[in-house]
């Protein structure tokens, strides 16, 4: 959903669309796909969609397939050890000049883009591509990369806010339900994340208040970790793209409506 929506923002039409040949992969294809179609957006290879191997190793008829048909840009949902290969393929059969790349959170590590390398003018390949990435905004971050800072001397990577959240839930979860056991868990999640009781971001706080027998609603280091009727929580996503010098920055957040 983020991707799709930034897709539309930056003006893209047309988008072709790759994907490693797994849950992963093809998960994230008909998401996007769906969503970009509901905002106005084309997708040029609809009818053949191209899904790779994931134990694959050339990629040359997969890069000919993926940017045929003159896309605005290709959605590339890729692991990173066959994800550059398929990149480099592309730029060696030039079909990716002039055609914007939107990644995901598979590839996003400092590595990739020297994975994927640099061209024959001396630039990297990747330089210009944006992706999109789980990001964090919730009440309790600030408490969360303190408390990460102080135990391991550095900042938290992607996803531990959210991995932070998830057991805060379950502990709270099971705490309200005074049992803990899977039913106890699912029946009382929905109401210590989006309940009508006070608002805590301290889990210790929140577990004293359900003990004495009061409602919460617990605001995440991630977001404010409202589970919808799906059983998603739906937050924020970091954009970033990867600059001349090879680095990735993160440069805008969107968030899924």
């Amino acid at each position: 959903l983020a991707l799709a929506q930034l897709a539309r923002k930056k003006g893209f039409k047309r988008v072709s669309t790759v994907v490693i040949n797994n849950d992963y992969g093809v998960g994230f294809e008909k998401a996007f796909v769906q969503t970009f179609e509901k905002l106005g957006g084309t997708i040029v290879n609809k009818d053949k969609p191209v899904r790779y191997d994931p134990k694959a190793q050339t990629f040359d008829t997969e890069a000919a397939a993926a940017f045929a048909g003159k896309p605005d840009a290709v959605l590339a949902v890729l692991y990173a050890e066959t994800g550059s290969l398929f990149l480099k393929a592309a730029y060696q059969q030039g079909v990716a000049k002039g055609v914007q790349i939107l990644l995901t959170d598979g590839v996003k590590s400092p590595t990739f883009p020297e994975q994927v390398g640099k061209g024959s003018d001396g630039k990297y390949i990747l330089t210009g591509a944006i992706g999109t990435v789980p990001g964090s905004d919730g009440k309790a971050l600030e408490a969360f990369n303190k408390l990460w800072k102080d135990k391991k001397g550095s900042a938290p990577g992607e996803y531990a806010p959210q991995a932070w959240d998830a057991a805060a839930l379950l502990t709270l979860a099971a705490q309200a339900a005074k049992e803990n056991t899977g039913v106890g868990i699912a029946s009382k999640i929905r109401e210590v994340a989006d309940g009508p009781g006070t608002e805590v971001s301290d889990v210790c706080e929140g577990l004293k208040l359900l003990k004495d027998g009061k409602k919460i609603n617990y605001q995440g280091a991630s977001g404010n970790v409202d589970v919808d009727a799906n059983g998603d929580v739906v937050g924020v996503y970091d954009v970033w793209t990867v600059g001349d010098d090879g680095t990735i920055k993160v440069i805008d957040k969107v968030t899924p409506k």
